[in-house]
């Protein structure tokens, strides 16, 4: 192997284009907000989830 080869960085595969890959489904998080609420649950899978939205509009999910 050559040197060169060696300083060279590997090959990142390019990002997808959002616009190509659309997901299934999209919720706006402000229509799970409502009413000053901050925090949702969500059921997956037999598990309950929280959904929390901080002060600073951050996303936080729990288990």
């Amino acid at each position: 192997m050559s040197t060169s080869a060696l300083n060279e960085p590997p090959e990142v595969p390019a990002r997808a284009n959002a616009a190509e890959n659309p997901v299934e489904a999209t919720v706006d998080s402000r229509s799970l907000f409502t009413d000053g609420r901050n925090e949702v649950g969500i059921r997956h899978n037999g598990r309950l989830y929280r959904l929390r939205c901080t002060r600073l509009g951050k996303l936080i999910l729990t288990a």
